[in-house]
C-alpha cells in the first residue's frame, strides 16, 4: 500500500493498514466476519491475526500440475501457522496450471482432505479466463459435490465430547478421521493414490459392527464382520461409513 501521487509516494506497513481496515470494519459491525487473502503462503505468519478468515494457497499442492501429493501437508502446514482457533480457506486450482490437469476424481478429492484438515471454506480459482464450458468434467462435477460437502462438513465440524473408538484403515494411502454425530460414529476415508486399493478397517469394539454400516452418498450399506471388513477404493476414491448405534 502506498500514499501520496505516483510521483510522490510513500510506502506504508501493510500488515499494520491491514489490520487498521480490520478495526474499521469491527468499529461499524462487531459482528461482520472478515478475511484476507494472501497470495504467498511466506507471508502467513505476518498476516494470520489481521482478519477473522485467512484465505490462502500453495503452488505446491493447490496450483500444482498434481493436485494431490502434497495437499495434506500443506493444509497441517497452514493449520500449524495460524494455530488451532482461526479460521481458514483453501484454494484448489481448476484452471491453474492448465484445466487438463484437473480431474473430477481428484477434485473430490482434495475437497474431502481440504475439509478433513479443518478448513472452514474451499475456493475454486478458475483462473481470470474463465474455465471454458467445454471443460464439462469440472462444471457437472460442482452442483452434486456441494451439498455433499455441506453434509461432509457438518459431520466434520461436529463438536467431540467423548473419546473416539479406535478404528485402523490400511493401507497408509488411505487418509481417514473419525466423528460422532448424534448417537451415529463415522468413519471418513479417502483414498489418495492414483491406484486402485483394497483397503482393510479394523474395528476393536464389537458393539460397533452390531448393525449394517451405511455408506453415504452411495446407496449401499456393509454387512459388518468382525473384527472388521473390507471396501474397495478407486483412484483418489472417498467413503464415509455410517455405523448405526444399538
Amino acid at each position: 500500500m502506498y500514499r501520496g501521487n505516483v510521483e510522490n509516494r510513500t510506502a506504508l506497513d501493510n500488515v499494520a493498514e491491514c489490520r487498521r481496515i480490520n478495526e474499521f470494519v469491527k468499529r461499524i459491525d462487531p459482528h461482520h466476519l472478515t478475511s484476507i487473502h494472501v497470495d504467498r503462503p511466506k507471508y502467513l505468519p505476518d498476516y494470520k491475526d489481521v482478519a477473522d478468515i485467512v484465505e490462502i494457497a500453495y503452488w505446491s499442492s493447490s496450483y500444482a500440475p498434481s493436485l494431490i501429493p502434497n495437499l495434506a501437508r500443506d493444509l497441517e502446514k497452514v493449520r500449524s501457522i495460524i494455530g488451532p482457533g482461526r479460521a481458514f480457506k483453501f484454494w484448489i486450482g481448476n484452471s491453474v496450471p492448465s484445466p487438463d490437469n484437473r480431474t473430477a476424481e481428484e477434485i473430490r478429492c482434495a475437497c474431502y482432505l481440504t475439509l478433513m484438515r479443518g478448513a472452514a471454506g474451499i475456493g475454486f480459482n478458475t483462473g481470470h479466463g474463465g474455465l471454458a464450458p467445454s471443460y464439462t468434467r469440472h462444471w457437472s462435477v460442482y452442483p452434486g459435490l456441494y451439498r455433499e460437502l455441506m453434509e461432509l462438513f457438518s459431520i466434520l465440524t461436529t463438536l467431540q465430547q467423548e473419546p473416539l473408538p479406535e478404528i485402523i484403515v490400511e493401507p497408509e494411502e488411505i487418509d481417514y478421521t473419525l466423528r460422532r454425530v448424534d448417537g451415529k460414529l463415522y468413519l471418513i476415508a479417502v483414498n489418495t493414490s492414483k491406484h486402485l486399493i483394497d483397503a482393510k478397517v479394523s474395528v476393536a469394539d464389537r458393539s460397533i459392527m452390531a448393525k449394517d454400516i451405511k455408506v453415504l452418498f452411495e446407496e449401499r450399506t456393509i454387512e459388518p464382520r468382525e473384527p472388521g471388513f473390507s471396501d474397495l477404493f478407486t483412484a483418489y476414491e472417498p467413503h464415509v461409513y455410517e455405523f448405526l448405534s444399538r
